[in-house]
C-alpha cells in the first residue's frame, strides 16, 4: 500500500512471525475468486484505508512461494502470494490486533532496512518502488 504523497509504504507487524511484512490475507467467497478483488479488501481491511489499484488498474508485481512451517494441528505447507500494488486515498491507518502487532507508513528506504534480510520482502519493495518512481516495469 502506497501512502498518497508515493514517499511511503505501509507495512504491518506479522503477529506470529514477528517480522514487518506488506499487508496481506486470504480469498473469501465474496470475492468472487478475483484475486485483485482480495488484494483491494484485504488492504482495506487490514489498514482501515480507502485504497484503489496503483494507476487505475490491478498490477502484479511479485510472486512469491515459499514452505510454511507446521503449527500445532496444521502441517507444513506451501503458501502463495501474489502481491499487487494499491495506493491508499487516505492516510489514517487503523490497527486491528486480530489482523497484526502494529501498522505504520514507512519511507521506502527505511522500509528496505525494517525488513532486512527477508529478501522477498526487499524483492517486493525494490519493485513497487521503481514503479512508483517511474523506472520500473
Amino acid at each position: 500500500v502506497v501512502h498518497p504523497d508515493q514517499r511511503q509504504i505501509c507495512l504491518v507487524l506479522h503477529t506470529k512471525l514477528q517480522r514487518w511484512i506488506q499487508v496481506g490475507g486470504h480469498g473469501e467467497p465474496e470475492d468472487d475468486g478475483d484475486i485483485a478483488v482480495t488484494a483491494l479488501r484485504e488492504a482495506a481491511e487490514e489498514t482501515g484505508l480507502e485504497v484503489v489499484h496503483y494507476g487505475g488498474s490491478p498490477r502484479l508485481i511479485d510472486i512469491d512461494i515459499h514452505t510454511v512451517p507446521a503449527r500445532g494441528e496444521t502441517r507444513a505447507h506451501l503458501h502463495l502470494d501474489m502481491r499487487f500494488l494499491v495506493q491508499a486515498k487516505t492516510t489514517v491507518l487503523r490497527h486491528d490486533p486480530n489482523e497484526s502487532g502494529g501498522i505504520r507508513w514507512i519511507g521506502w528506504q527505511d522500509a528496505l532496512e525494517l525488513i532486512g534480510s527477508d529478501m522477498e520482502g526487499q524483492r517486493m519493495v525494490k519493485r513497487a518502488q521503481a514503479i512508483v518512481q517511474g523506472s520500473g516495469p
